[in-house]
């Protein structure tokens, strides 16, 4: 394993690389010391946030935006969900702001930032 120095840059990233990834996982400050070690951290924490809230979202939203859909434009319809209780509760549950996301959804979409 390598070993880097302590030094303020290094310093400065590990504490931005905390602070983000803390944000999107939601979790508190106190509990950034459960991200210092980056290949643990995505392994064992950002992939289970991002498969729990995954299947929050499906259980509300079920397939209206299908993982098989190459292109946004191939969905023209009108996404409708019902607002009930049980669906606010499932919401409510997500943590955070990650989520699986299939590799090939949306893989022929232009997604090349505009002109200026």
């Amino acid at each position: 394993a390598a070993v880097l120095e302590d030094t303020p840059s290094s310093s400065l990233v590990r504490n931005l690389r905390l602070k983000l990834w803390g944000t999107h996982l939601g979790m508190p400050p106190d509990q950034a010391v459960l991200l210092a070690d980056p290949i643990h951290a995505i392994h064992s924490i950002w992939k289970a946030r991002a498969s729990a809230n995954s299947a929050l979202y499906s259980s509300v939203f079920g397939s209206a935006l299908p993982e098989s859909m190459l292109q946004a434009s191939s969905t023209r319809h009108v996404i409708s969900v019902p607002v009930t209780d049980a669906n606010m509760s499932l919401l409510g549950q997500v943590v955070g702001r990650v989520i699986d996301y299939p590799v090939d959804m949306l893989r022929e979409e232009n997604v090349a930032p505009l002109p200026w």
